[in-house]
């Protein structure tokens, strides 16, 4: 268990130094040219539309974790709040990964434009991170919150949040 909290530490401090860094040689959501007949893109308007509702239940799950969390009446549902939130990020991984791979379902759009499909792929992977922080933070036991391994389980499940939040901020201009 310590090695699987280790590691989720580790990880979120490695995705957040890597936030803004060069990303030449990654690979992109958008695959390689293919043979006709070519895929399916949906404008930007309609990858906002369908991330929309999602955006602002996000921001009134944070809203939440700081009007519950940092109060010391109800700090102790604070693991609902956090359970929320991954339900959240469930969906939107779930969205978008569904927008770009589903077809023929109602939500199915192709793949992202360029403009957007380092967005996409940086909200789906930030998405994916909270979930698997979020399972990892379920494993530990908080009994006693400044234990060790609920320290850094916790850390890791904020700052995942964190790191959704900002994938999340990056689709202001389209919303």
């Amino acid at each position: 268990m310590r090695n699987t909290i280790t590691a989720l530490a580790a990880a979120f401090v490695l995705a957040v130094a890597g936030c803004g860094g060069d990303t030449t040689g990654e690979e992109s959501v958008a695959s390689a040219p293919t043979a006709s007949p070519t895929p399916k893109t949906a404008p930007v308007e309609d990858w906002a539309a369908l991330l929309r509702p999602h955006v602002r239940e996000w921001g009134d799950l944070l809203k939440q974790k700081v009007e519950i969390c940092l109060d010391s009446d109800t700090v102790d549902m604070c693991d609902d709040v956090y359970r929320s939130l991954e339900e959240k990020a469930e969906d939107i991984a779930r969205v978008l990964t569904d927008a770009r791979l589903k077809e023929g379902t109602p939500t199915y759009l192709g793949e992202p434009p360029d403009e957007i499909a380092s967005l996409v792929r940086e909200t789906v992977d930030a998405a994916r991170q909270v979930q698997q922080a979020w399972d990892t933070y379920e494993q530990v036991d908080c009994s006693d919150s400044t234990a060790g391994d609920c320290f850094a389980a916790t850390y890791a499940l904020e700052g995942f949040v964190e790191l959704l939040t900002g994938a999340l901020d990056g689709w202001t201009p389209y919303l």
